[in-house]
């Protein structure tokens, strides 16, 4: 169990109570102030593992704020963290581990990328996945394939072999992996609905976290890669078939879609300029785009505010009815503009989730279940 420790005095900070103000007992003039002033120090607990000491997570992360601290009183403004010191921090926490856990991952940085491979096609074998290998040039973004023996979905694998586990693997190596199953559905249409997992031996960088996070892709890099046989067995036992229903919910949040676009076609008049600027700016760019990939695309079509609806997707459907301008004309219908968000977020990622093939746990399935039950009867009311 860890333990809670304090800061050292240096790592105390020093408060001036504010003195009171009295009036003088001599004098009728202004207040004078209680001569009386009490230094404090707030002490910030600590918890300490009893194993790894001075690298626990806690002490580590006070390092770095420290540093921060120091830099801001040296600098009119402080900066934000940076990348490196994001990398820092994850070198330190990786380094945590026990004698086994350095051992080995100085046996991988010490790998060429194809022991690499054949170490993370080894973990997936381990937890009882059959494992296959792309081809060494075209792979479309993709090194291993894993299949799962009970015809489950499969887990499409991008790996990235750091010399020596130095540097960091930017956003590109996400982005691979996530087109992957759109490359492969001609040869393999069983990848549609994969898991994605990128891989390393080094760090994931910032722009490939926010990524992966976009395009739902799984991410096992120097931290968690000690533990990769667990994440393989994990997924191989987790509920490879979809959950009963969620086509049904799926077109019934498209259904809900289709009401939502109507509802804003009839209370702005078929007027696409009173839209916000800002998505009607945004949904311009998009046709723009289509239109240069589909010559048959007419854009004078989609001046009309239905046509032009087509290409919103959701979020930006309910900004449109939240909008300062526009929400009091929608007030009377959805009463509560937060109650409209809270539901549509439920929606939101229920659907988001469908449509990625993601993991959806219980609580997603039931909150999306609500959106869509409260939506039906709001949405009723204008029928």
């Amino acid at each position: 169990m860890a333990r809670l420790v304090s800061l050292d005095q240096k790592d105390t900070v020093a408060v001036a109570l504010q003195p009171t103000r009295r009036a003088h007992p001599d004098h009728a003039g202004p207040d004078h102030a209680d001569p009386r002033t009490r230094l404090v120090s707030v002490h910030l607990p600590i918890a300490v593992h009893p194993r790894l000491g001075e690298q626990s997570f806690d002490l580590v992360l006070h390092g770095l704020l420290a540093r921060k601290r120091t830099l801001s009183r040296q600098i009119v403004v402080p900066s934000s963290v940076s990348q490196r010191e994001l990398t820092d921090l994850v070198a330190q926490i990786a380094a945590t581990g026990g004698a086994l856990d350095k051992e080995l991952l100085e046996a991988l940085d010490t790998r060429d990328w194809r022991g690499f491979e054949i170490w993370v096609l080894g973990r997936f074998q381990a937890a009882g996945w059959h494992v296959s290998e792309t081809p060494r040039s075209g792979d479309g973004g993709v090194d291993l394939i894993a299949r799962h023996p009970a015809g489950g979905r499969s887990v499409v694998i991008q790996m990235k072999h750091r010399a020596m586990g130095s540097g960091t693997v930017g956003e590109s190596a996400v982005r691979e992996v996530a087109d992957a199953p759109q490359r492969y559905q001609r040869s393999h249409p069983w990848l549609a609905n994969s898991i994605l997992l990128a891989v390393t031996n080094g760090i994931f960088d910032l722009a490939a976290r926010t990524l992966a996070a976009q395009r739902g892709v799984r991410l096992a890099d120097r931290i968690a890669i000690i533990g990769l046989e667990g994440v393989a067995r994990e997924l191989f036992g987790t509920d490879q078939k979809p959950r009963s229903g969620l086509k049904e919910l799926d077109s019934r949040i498209e259904a809900i879609e289709l009401k939502i676009r109507a509802l804003i076609t009839l209370t702005l008049g078929d007027d696409p300029n009173r839209l916000p600027y800002h998505i009607n700016q945004k949904v311009d760019e998009r046709l723009a785009s289509a239109a240069k990939k589909n010559v048959t695309l007419n854009l004078r079509e989609y001046r009309r505010l239905p046509r032009k609806l087509e290409f919103f997707d959701l979020r930006e459907l309910a900004d449109s009815i939240v909008n300062k301008s526009l929400w009091p004309e929608f007030q009377a219908l959805f009463v509560n503009k937060e109650t409209f968000l809270g539901k549509f977020d439920q929606l939101s990622e229920l659907r988001n989730g469908i449509r990625h093939s993601r993991t959806i746990d219980a609580i997603v399935h039931m909150e999306g279940e609500a959106g869509i039950l409260w939506f039906e009867n709001v949405l009723r009311k204008e029928e």
